[in-house]
C-alpha cells in the first residue's frame, strides 16, 4: 500500500475508535434511567437455593394472618427446611425481628412501634417461660414470664421511679415495691383481687403503715 493511502487509513480507523468511544459516553450520560433500569430486576419473589436445591432464603411481598396489605418479609432456612430467621414488616407497618429453633418454636423476638423497642426471650416458644426487656418513654422495663407466658415479675423505672412488682398464677399484682421521685420507699401487699391489704411507707414525715382494704391508717410515726 502507497505510504500515504496506509497513513490515511490509520487516521480513519483512529477516528472511528474515537466516535464509538464518544457515542458511548453520550448514551451513558444522556439515558441514566435506562441504564439504572437495566441493573434492576424486579419481581414479587426471590428464593436462594442451595447446591440440593433445597429453599435457604426468600423474600417476599405478601400478605399473611389476615393482613389486607403486602408487606416484605425476608426469611432464612436451616438445612431441614425449618424457617429460623424472619426479619420483615408486620400488618400494622411494626418492624420485627424472629428466631426460631429447629422445631419452629420462638426463642427471640424484637420489635420497634409508636410505643418504644422490645427484646423477647423464650424457652420452648411464645407461650413457655421468657424475658421481655422493653424501652419506652416512661424508661426501661424487664419482665419475667413463668411456663405458661404470664408475666411473674417486673422491675421497671417509670419518671425515674424504681418499681418491683410481683403477679401471681393469674397475673393479679400481689406484692408491689416503689421509691417516689424523693426516694421514699413504699411496700404494698395485696389481695388475690389485687386490691391493697397492707402498706408501709416512709416519707419526710416519717414511717407509716396503713391496714385493710379501707386502706385505714393505723400507725405512724412522726
Amino acid at each position: 500500500m502507497i505510504p500515504e493511502l496506509q497513513a490515511l487509513a490509520q487516521r480513519v480507523e483512529d477516528l472511528e475508535k474515537q466516535v464509538a468511544h464518544l457515542a458511548a459516553l453520550a448514551v451513558e450520560h444522556s439515558d441514566t434511567d435506562q441504564t439504572l433500569a437495566a441493573r434492576t430486576v424486579t419481581a414479587r419473589a426471590f428464593v436462594v437455593t442451595d447446591a440440593r436445591g433445597a429453599r435457604r432464603t426468600e423474600l417476599i411481598a405478601g400478605t399473611a394472618d389476615g393482613q389486607a396489605a403486602e408487606q416484605p418479609w425476608l426469611s432464612l432456612f436451616d438445612s431441614e427446611g425449618n424457617v429460623v430467621v424472619g426479619l420483615g414488616v408486620d400488618g400494622e407497618g411494626v418492624p420485627e425481628l424472629r428466631m426460631s429453633d429447629a422445631t419452629g418454636k420462638s426463642v427471640l423476638n424484637a420489635m420497634t412501634d409508636e410505643h418504644g423497642s422490645q427484646i423477647r426471650l423464650f424457652y420452648g416458644g411464645r407461650s413457655g417461660p421468657g424475658v421481655s426487656v422493653k424501652m419506652s418513654d416512661d424508661g426501661p422495663t424487664l419482665g419475667l414470664f413463668d411456663a405458661n407466658g404470664r408475666q411473674g415479675v417486673l422491675v421497671g423505672l417509670a419518671n425515674r421511679c424504681p418499681t418491683l412488682c410481683l403477679n401471681d398464677a393469674a397475673g393479679k399484682i400481689r406484692a408491689l415495691v416503689t421509691l417516689d421521685k424523693e426516694g421514699w420507699p413504699s411496700v404494698m401487699l395485696c389481695d388475690q383481687d389485687g386490691k391493697a391489704d397492707l402498706e408501709f411507707s416512709a416519707n419526710s414525715e416519717g414511717p407509716g403503715l396503713r391496714l385493710g382494704k379501707d386502706n385505714k391508717v393505723i400507725w405512724s410515726a412522726p
